[in-house]
């Protein structure tokens, strides 16, 4: 059977997936998270179409590497709003650019931001909200990453009380932006009965 990652390469020619091989290729990209050479499982072009998706479209549901899930916006997006993708992809890079600026890291571990189920959902999803101030977000986002990059087991915050399915959803990027929120102002919590695993599924 084809990966995922494969199943959207079958379709090079829609909107979506050229987005997400641009997005491969961006030097700003990957000045942030690093050079994706795929493998022929097409792997990170799997993850390249959660990030566009959460660019391009407005349903929080459809941050997603699973092909079943995403599949059907892949043909019905015939037009994206290019000027709005840009302005959300610059917002998200400089989230991480801040952060490498204040508290650098090697590649290895810049890599692994790649994973949208990390921390990039969640950043999109807190930026599409209405009536959000998105500069303080932004700076609290910012602020998060580094006490992570400081303090490994801050990385429990994002994941306490996550939903028990593995699927990237809306109610998995409110409940980490929830938490977010709370430990910005209680600076010392870290959840005790939390889990967090670097393999996140969305299928």
């Amino acid at each position: 059977p084809l990966t995922n990652g494969q199943r959207f390469h079958a379709c090079s020619h829609k909107p979506l997936v050229i987005l997400a091989k641009q997005l491969m290729a961006d030097p700003r990209c990957i000045a942030v998270w690093g050079r994706k050479n795929d493998t022929a499982s097409k792997t990170f072009l799997a993850n390249a179409m959660a990030i566009a998706s959460g660019l391009a479209l407005n349903n929080d549901n459809k941050i997603v590497s699973s092909y079943a899930i995403l599949g059907e916006e892949v043909f019905k997006a015939t037009e994206l709003d290019y000027a709005c993708i840009e302005s959300r992809l610059e917002k998200l890079l400089d989230v991480y650019t801040r952060v490498q600026e204040q508290c650098p890291t090697n590649e290895t571990e810049k890599r692994k931001q790649w994973n949208v189920g990390l921390y990039t959902g969640y950043i999109l999803y807190t930026m599409r909200q209405p009536d959000r101030d998105w500069e303080e977000d932004a700076t609290m986002w910012v602020n998060y990453i580094i006490r992570v990059r400081r303090e490994k087991s801050a990385i429990c915050i994002l994941k306490h009380n996550a939903p028990a399915s593995r699927n990237w959803n809306r109610e998995r990027w409110q409940q980490g932006l929830e938490n977010i929120i709370l430990a910005k102002d209680n600076v010392n919590w870290i959840p005790n009965n939390s889990v967090y695993s670097d393999e996140e599924d969305d299928e």
